[in-house]
């Protein structure tokens, strides 16, 4: 699949959305990660720490909401949803988000992860079964080696019937 198709995919899939914010929110949550929501200072050429951008103003409300600090309903959730993906990635791409944790959340990378993951469970399934059909054919093999053995047994026996019965009329023609 091409490059800029997976990438429309991912990153317009509310699934993915979903799982983008849930992970934000955490993040943001447990203070795994910093954001600058700082008015960016070009004399300093950093983020301003006492004056916030107004874009932002509102993503700490935003977080809490949707973590149900706050409870809210179910179309506010959604809502609120698509404002913290929204702002989660101007924050992203404007290199807010520092500790790098979040910068981990591709898209792509994400939906790759997620299609070798699924390609390792069938490997694995597949090779469950064939490790089922192996000591099936083992255990048929076994039995067949036994019957061979028998059966062998069986032949060598008739041979020397054979050749009992063979002695025996030879020496009546005698």
């Amino acid at each position: 699949m091409p490059k800029k198709s997976l990438e429309e995919q991912s990153y317009f899939n509310p699934q993915f959305r979903r799982k983008f914010v849930d992970k934000f929110v955490a993040l943001y949550l447990n203070n795994s990660i910093k954001v600058k929501i700082g008015v960016w200072d070009n004399v300093q050429k950093e983020f301003s720490s006492w004056k916030v951008d107004e874009r932002f103003a509102n993503l700490h409300s935003l977080v809490y909401q949707y973590a149900d600090v706050n409870p809210v309903p179910e179309s506010v959730k959604k809502e609120v949803e698509q404002q913290l993906y929204s702002l989660i990635m101007i924050l992203k791409h404007e290199g807010r988000i520092l500790n790098g944790e979040l910068l981990e959340l591709d898209p792509i990378r994400d939906q790759v992860l997620e299609d070798t993951r699924k390609k390792v469970e069938r490997i694995e399934k597949s090779l469950d079964e064939l490790k089922t059909t192996l000591d099936e054919l083992l255990k048929q093999n076994d039995a067949n080696k036994k019957l061979v053995n028998k059966m062998q047994r069986s032949f060598s026996l008739l041979e020397q019937r054979v050749d009992e019965l063979e002695q025996k009329r030879k020496a009546r023609k005698k």
